[in-house]
């Protein structure tokens, strides 16, 4: 049976370009929240959400603004 993933939120583009202005990588941030490479892809394409806590981490550990999180 194919079971699809059904999109939460949109996908949060504006962070993926602060990884790639920083030149970081999923495997970056999974590395600092401790959760699998694909576990972060499918919250920054809006299958899953990031908690408060994660977003915590990756404005410490990488000076992104939690900000970039909403339009």
């Amino acid at each position: 049976m194919d079971i699809k993933r059904r999109v939460k939120h949109e996908p949060y583009n504006r962070f993926r370009g602060a990884l790639r202005e920083r030149g970081l990588t999923y495997g970056d941030v999974s590395r600092a929240l401790m959760i699998s490479e694909p576990t972060v892809n499918q919250k920054i394409s809006g299958v899953s959400d990031f908690y408060v806590s994660e977003v915590d981490v990756i404005e410490k550990e990488f000076g992104i603004p939690y900000t970039v999180f909403f339009d």
